[in-house]
């Protein structure tokens, strides 16, 4: 028996079984309503005592602290029976304003959330085609906003246009999960152009019809109208939640129903409803610190910033001045004022691809980088989304803070991972820790506007889920795995292999693939430095407050395929350190960073404890090698080619 009918099955039993339940429903019969046209929208009023209960609800913090949870299994009537589907308990609503009306509750008590329901929401419009799933976002009407919850109605009782509602946002997709996935991107377009970090207001619809998934979402400005407090006689208890929102507006009362017209429901939509403006995804990008970077605009109303950092902390830091697109704005990060970059994600990506490569590259180049770059940016998103922007910036001491001084003779434990999601202002920054953004360049071209326009919204996927599609500058000869740089685990798509293509002696890379500020490093595919126990001592001590003492040796512990040091012993006089990761390694080993972690240590002088590192390659060398990938385009292999190249057994997808 699929869902659907168990439910029409449960409702059936409940009618006979539970006298309230019955009660409501077959009130339903005799509920007035009548249709009125607002904005040439049909709009249908009904007239619904029983709905009094959530019309009138306090769903302040502390009101709903107060009160037993009516969707708990303990505190739910005796006569109320369930249907187990997944980790829900699906009820029959015995307050209803449709013929058939469920309740999905969660099996365990958690607070209402987008984020954790969205899934499992568009599987069940499909499972219920007869039907439509709604969510009231938790300050939009759920009279329950601490428990998890969707529920499910008729769609022929509500006046929406399924082909073209008006007022909301409609998305389209073939299957739950691209309709999940571009409803995400929506939520997080919504955050970004009201600036805030929170779940926004939001009521949602989805159905299934015409073999594919319909989403309906408005966003909310506000959650009751003024009518609603109003004295006598502009009071009008409508307390809009998705029903209302989608036309069919609930009064509890006579008096009410009589009196309100559609100047009066014009102006509740007015009020409590933001305008369906953006389709395309949006992404917030922090520029830089605006204590020591001055705001002006060109004559083509650009934003210009007069003193941007790029490649901060890397050997090829330096200061630009630079334009951007978008709008602007200042946002606090830790006590310090950041602009703040709100951009259209396809417009990012064009100065992206010339950030990271010259727009002379060759075309499919920049086709595949175009993809990696949204891909790495949509996964980065969604990853904030599922986490609800929460930090994840690791340092791990053995439980003590990094200045904590241990005791002569013991070894302390040293890990630092640098992710992008330590950024909980904004969803990326414009530097090299994320991928570098520039803002508008005077070299855009052609070429790099057509290799963004002809790849728009396409993304790699692998078993339905975006990639976390990482590239770096020259992986040496040998592509590394992801553990060896971030968080102890692997992808299927992310693996270590030879790279025959990586050689920039092959062709003349550095006359049209490299920009101008990367010229400047030499000798990355095979470098050599030398580096005093004296130096290393002082880098470490800058850079992490602890005093090794005079450095003795530096011990390769443990290594990735591609030879990249993972763990690193640094014996001083004083204590030693195994750092981890592949980054942190390279940091306390110069004054800015290493080219990279691959590279063999041998000692030049004994007593004064000298050492010659032996390199391969520059970045972490994970994913896509980008000088192997602009050999392999001149070359003549397709974007696709390459993309299969560096992440195999992934799919093209186009999410937007």
């Amino acid at each position: 028996m699929s869902l659907e009918e168990q439910l029409t099955s449960l409702l059936a039993r409940q009618l006979s079984s539970w006298g309230l339940c019955g009660k409501n429903f077959g009130d339903l019969g005799s509920v007035m309503h009548r249709d009125v046209l607002v904005a040439n929208r049909v709009v249908r009023i009904q007239c619904n005592p029983a709905r009094i209960r959530s019309s009138a609800a306090n769903v302040s913090a502390a009101a709903v602290k107060e009160r037993p949870c009516f969707l708990c299994e303990n505190n739910r009537p005796k006569e109320q029976e369930t249907v187990i589907w997944r980790s829900y308990h699906c009820l029959v609503n015995p307050y209803p304003i449709f013929s058939r009306h469920f309740t999905i509750a969660a099996a365990q008590h958690k607070p209402q959330r987008f984020d954790d329901v969205v899934a499992d929401m568009m599987d069940l419009a499909e499972l219920m085609p007869q039907h439509f799933v709604f969510y009231n976002g938790p300050r939009c009407g759920a009279s329950a906003p601490d428990h998890l919850h969707l529920q499910v109605g008729v769609p022929e009782e509500i006046p929406l246009k399924w082909n073209e509602p008006h007022g909301c946002y409609h998305i389209i997709a073939d299957t739950p999960q691209l309709a999940a996935l571009r409803t995400k991107l929506l939520m997080h377009n919504l955050k970004t152009i009201t600036h805030t970090t929170e779940e926004p207001m939001v009521n949602v619809i989805a159905r299934y019809f015409n073999k594919q998934i319909h989403v309906y979402v408005f966003h909310r400005r506000l959650f009751r109208p003024w009518q609603y407090s109003a004295e006598e006689p502009e009071r009008i208890l409508v307390s809009p939640a998705t029903a209302e929102v989608a036309g069919l507006i609930i009064t509890p009362s006579v008096e009410h129903y009589n009196k309100i017209t559609a100047t009066d429901i014009a102006s509740i939509y007015e009020q409590c409803l933001y305008p369906a403006d953006y389709q395309q995804p949006l992404v917030s990008v922090g520029i830089c610190s605006a204590t020591n970077c001055k705001l002006t605009h060109d004559a083509q109303g650009l934003n210009v910033l007069d003193r941007v950092t790029i490649g901060r902390d890397f050997h090829w830091q330096q200061n630009l001045g630079l334009r951007f697109q978008g709008s602007m704005r200042t946002t606090d990060v830790e006590g310090v004022p950041w602009y703040v970059n709100d951009i259209d994600v396809e417009q990012y990506l064009i100065s992206v691809i010339c950030s990271e490569m010259a727009p002379t590259a060759p075309t499919e180049l920049l086709k595949a980088h175009a993809i990696i770059s949204r891909t790495w940016l949509m996964h980065a998103i969604l990853q904030q989304e599922d986490t609800n922007g929460e930090a994840c910036h690791h340092q791990v001491t053995d439980g003590e803070t990094c200045h904590h001084q241990v005791t002569d003779g013991e070894t302390y434990h040293h890990q630092v991972i640098y992710e992008r999601d330590a950024h909980t202002a904004f969803d990326v920054c414009a530097d090299d820790h994320c991928q570098r953004y520039q803002g508008v360049h005077d070299n855009i071209n052609e070429a790099v506007a057509n290799a963004v326009k002809s790849t728009e919204g396409i993304v790699l996927e692998y078993h339905g889920q975006i990639c976390d599609a990482r590239f770096s500058k020259c992986c040496g000869g040998t592509t590394e795995l992801f553990s060896t740089c971030w968080a102890d685990i692997d992808y299927p798509y992310l693996t270590s292999h030879p790279d025959p293509y990586c050689d920039p002696g092959k062709h003349p890379l550095n006359q049209y693939a490299l920009n101008t500020y990367d010229h400047a490093t030499k000798d990355y595919y095979r470098w050599q430095i030398t580096v005093s126990g004296e130096d290393i001592r002082r880098f470490i001590l800058e850079k992490t407050g602890m005093d090794l003492g005079d450095i003795t040796d530096l011990e390769a512990l443990e290594r990735g395929p591609s030879q990249r040091i993972k763990k690193l012993r640094i014996t001083g006089k004083l204590r030693s350190i195994i750092v981890s990761k592949e980054l942190e390694i390279r940091r306390l080993l110069s004054p800015t960073h290493l080219y990279s972690s691959a590279f063999d240590i041998s000692k030049t002088d004994d007593k004064k404890h000298v050492f010659q590192l032996r390199g391969r390659g520059w970045g972490h060398g994970v994913g896509l090698c980008q000088i192997g990938a602009a050999n392999m385009a001149e070359e003549g292999y397709t974007h696709k080619q390459i993309l299969d190249f560096y992440y195999p057994d992934t799919q093209l997808t186009k999410i937007y």
